[in-house]
């Protein structure tokens, strides 16, 4: 499936966040850089719920199911690259 043109970064947690656009969704991986895999693939409706998987995702991995973060909270603290590809 190929990107649509639009793409969105982060890092956090040492994981690469990236959200990109498809024809009729968006996709969201994380990335462990350092071993060169991807942890997480999702696909969702919407840029803001792509993010927000993937953020969740990071949350629960990092620090277990019970962590009590909110990813939309930690969305807002991160600085996305938009990216055109």
């Amino acid at each position: 499936m190929m990107c649509d043109g639009q793409r969105y970064e982060t890092e956090w947690e040492n994981l690469r966040l990236v959200i990109e656009r498809r024809s009729e969704h968006w996709q969201a991986f994380v990335y462990d850089a350092e071993k060169c895999e991807i942890l997480y693939a999702a696909e969702r409706l919407t840029a803001e719920a792509a993010k927000l998987t993937a953020l969740d995702f990071v949350l629960s991995h990092r620090y277990g199911p019970s962590h009590g973060l909110k990813p939309e909270v930690v969305a807002e603290m991160l600085v996305w690259k938009i990216l055109r590809v």
